[in-house]
């Protein structure tokens, strides 16, 4: 009986524990929107079709991008919140953004550079960029104020021995993370040298916390530390969402008519 007793309490205090791991901080109303993204300040970016709206972390100000000329918005980057980058594929086109959505007049046409299939690209300041072109099958890094090219990698193919097809991208300012699902995540320094792969496979995308990389796995949240190669699961509140993100400890989860913020305490 003693031994049961203790069992229902460790499976007590387990349950209740992954209650309170996260604490739901906010919900806001929204109409419509595809995407969630957050920056490192805390603010928050919805996406619905054409049209970018930013909310200040107190939701107290917005501002509104909206250019349906050029299409679709495929995805945002906003390592850079005075300087958010927002790709139309369609149009093969980047528009950079100040921190309250008007646009720069440092636009980026890759094709009229002599760039014809760029598919991801990242920001890591407000003067350069890293994309992936998938017809050279190489990263490229362009200084946005010279116009010009500054640093290329090696072929991609090669460095991952498989046919390369990336579906994310990101950079900070000493690296440049390249997922291809079927190998990894490459990592490159900040000349487009290859560092090492990380063999976490079939990811959609993933975030950088301190030592960490972070990422979805079957509904639940992984922290994998680089320095200890040791990984920790955290369950989600919900796995029913349009669209998630995770932000300085706190993870967004968008769902159909509101967006849910949630905070956490350590990992």
């Amino acid at each position: 009986m003693r031994i049961s007793l203790f069992t229902f309490l460790l499976i007590f205090s387990l349950c209740l524990n992954a209650q309170e791991d996260w604490q739901l901080d906010t919900t806001i109303s929204i109409d419509q929107a595809q995407q969630v993204y957050a920056d490192h300040l805390g603010n928050v970016y919805l996406i619905n079709k054409w049209t970018v709206t930013k909310y200040s972390p107190d939701f107290e100000e917005k501002f509104i991008y909206n250019n349906p000329g050029l299409g679709e918005i495929t995805y945002l980057n906003i390592f850079n919140p005075f300087n958010v980058m927002v790709y139309y594929q369609d149009y093969n086109q980047f528009v950079f953004l100040d921190n309250k959505l008007n646009p720069n007049l440092n636009a980026f046409e890759p094709a009229v550079q002599g760039y014809f299939d760029v598919q991801w690209a990242a920001t890591f300041d407000e003067n350069d960029i890293w994309f992936y072109d998938q017809v050279s099958d190489k990263m490229y890094r362009w200084s946005l104020t010279q116009n010009k090219e500054l640093n290329t990698s090696l072929q991609v193919s090669p460095l991952a021995g498989s046919e390369t097809r990336p579906n994310f991208m990101w950079a900070t300012l000493k690296n440049v993370y390249l997922n291809i699902p079927d190998v990894g995540i490459l990592v490159f320094d900040n000349f487009g040298s290859y560092q090492k792969t990380f063999p976490i496979t079939h990811l959609n995308e993933f975030y950088l916390s301190e030592s960490s990389i972070v990422f979805l796995n079957k509904g639940q949240l992984e922290y994998f530390n680089d320095f200890t190669k040791n990984s920790k699961i955290r369950k989600l509140p919900t796995i029913e969402f349009v669209d998630f993100c995770f932000a300085e400890d706190r993870i967004y989860l968008l769902e159909k008519g509101q967006l849910k913020i949630f905070t956490t305490g350590k990992k």
